[in-house]
């Protein structure tokens, strides 16, 4: 469970030596991905001026070399880690004749993100002067950089949030156990999650079509119920979205509400980082208002990735403008990303949304693709053992069965149903390929006898030549006929 991830550093490994010792000791974080993603170049300045403006000048702004920011970032970092075998003690009465209490203890750092590190830790109860571990981890969320006043409004924010949903039982969030303050840092206790979904994405590597689309399909459900409770999340991204703990892990949890406001309201929205960047939406690049289209183009650019990776064209750019120009060209109709039907109808639907968003069709739409693309049962990578139960459709369907037929022939020719313009080069140029080799199978061959064939393709040789008129016959001429040789 995981708000981001970690990503390559431009800190060389011999300063991190010469002036950070412990920064070189590589700890590897289970649920952090191995081969990260560069961050744009300007982020370690950008995060810090966000995070520590006392140590900006008077202009807010920090004047470091990138690889000076990004060592001061992650030295200040290591200074809050919590250690395995801390105690985080959230109510004790100090009778020595009765005593009770309630804490914590850490058990291993899991993961780390832009604002918040996540603690997998135990419970210890103490009662009647009893100490009593439970047999259960949760998962504890605190602060990554002290004395940041940004992140201290951003966990009230999430946890307001958090027990608002809990309130309305909301089953795509984790669960808010406990909250308090360890060594000036807040913190939030929850249930425990699995591996997020870039982490999964790594390790599957790529996702069935019916996995991909039941994914978005349990994303934009988690989306359609925080925005019936009147909030905009603002940060949907594949980091996002946890799957569930043992039974439950076919179930997609939303987490992170750092970001999340009230719809129409214009808090700051938080500095983007490499797994943020490319699911933003045009309401983030232009700081505007919340509204629930944004959350849904977010959403629509995940479902993209999810069933083609690397595949947006803005996926790799660190140019704030240059990406926000790509996205823009996309939804003004510059660009074609798809000849998928279900992705042409969410764009449509996406489109023609003003601030409100139809969760219902969208919904109705990814449900087609699941069952026109499921040929048995549902069973999803990461669960081998568990099968997904659907309800089946009822009502007229919105892409008809010859359309995908159409289409997944299309895709058996070569053409992929996602595609940029140099994809779309690549396919043309396949396909003039495909027709040339086609005509030159078509050409009639001569005939050829294959060694140790027992003399069959002789006699249809022989058979062919006489059907075969000669030149003579050709220029409607008559061979003489010879004399009759014989007795008499």
């Amino acid at each position: 469970m995981s708000d981001s991830s970690s990503s390559e550093s431009p800190v060389s490994e011999k300063t991190k030596v010469k002036y950070l010792p412990i920064a070189a000791k590589q700890i590897v974080m289970p649920g952090a991905i191995v081969k990260g993603r560069r961050q744009p170049p300007w982020y370690s300045v950008r995060i810090l001026e966000e995070e520590r403006p006392d140590l900006a000048d008077v202009n807010g702004k920090i004047n470091l070399e990138k690889h000076e920011a990004t060592l001061m970032d992650m030295f200040i970092r290591k200074k809050s880690d919590l250690q395995t075998g801390d105690l985080i003690v959230t109510d004790d009465n100090l009778d020595e004749e009765d005593r009770k209490f309630n804490r914590y203890e850490v058990q291993l750092k899991y993961n780390e993100g832009r604002y918040t590190a996540l603690y997998l830790i135990s419970r210890q109860i103490c009662a009647n002067n009893e100490t009593v571990e439970k047999n259960t981890l949760f998962a504890m969320k605190t602060s990554i950089r002290p004395y940041s006043v940004n992140i201290v409004l951003r966990m009230k924010r999430e946890l307001r949030i958090l027990n608002e949903l809990k309130k309305n039982k909301c089953p795509y969030s984790p669960v808010v156990l406990d909250s308090g303050r360890v060594a000036d840092l807040p913190f939030i206790v929850m249930n425990l999650l699995d591996r997020n979904l870039e982490k999964l994405r790594e390790q599957v590597v790529n996702f069935k079509p019916t996995t991909a689309y039941y994914i978005a399909h349990e994303a934009i459900s988690a989306i359609a119920f925080l925005h019936s409770c009147k909030y905009v999340h603002r940060d949907i991204k594949l980091t996002n979205f946890c799957i569930g703990a043992g039974p439950l892990a076919t179930r997609i949890f939303l987490i992170d509400y750092g970001d999340t406001v009230k719809p129409g309201k214009k808090i700051r929205y938080g500095t983007p980082d490499a797994y943020t960047l490319p699911f933003w939406s045009l309401d983030a690049h232009k700081r505007l208002a919340a509204r629930q289209k944004g959350d849904a183009e977010s959403w629509f650019y995940m479902l993209i990735e999810l069933l083609l990776p690397d595949s947006l064209p803005w996926g790799r750019l660190h140019n704030i403008r240059e990406v926000e120009a790509a996205k823009t060209k996309l939804w003004e109709g510059g660009r074609r990303i798809s000849r998928s039907p279900y992705i042409l109808l969410i764009f449509d639907l996406i489109q023609q949304s003003i601030n409100d968003f139809d969760h219902h069709r969208a919904r109705r739409i990814v449900r087609e693709a699941i069952e026109n693309y499921l040929t048995g049962p549902l069973i999803l990578e990461w669960a081998a053992n568990l099968r997904v139960n659907m309800p089946p459709l009822k009502g007229k369907r919105l892409v008809s069965p010859n359309t995908h037929k159409r289409m997944l022939r299309k895709q058996l020719r070569g053409t992929s149903p996602l595609i940029s313009n140099q994809q779309e080069a690549v396919s043309n140029i396949a396909g003039e390929v495909r027709e040339e080799t086609r005509k030159r199978e078509s050409r009639p061959r001569n005939v050829t006898a294959a060694p140790y064939d027992s003399g069959k393709s002789k006699k249809i040789a022989a058979q062919q030549r006489q059907r075969t008129p000669s030149p003579q016959q050709q220029r409607g001429r008559t061979p003489k006929k010879g004399k009759k040789v014989g007795n008499g």
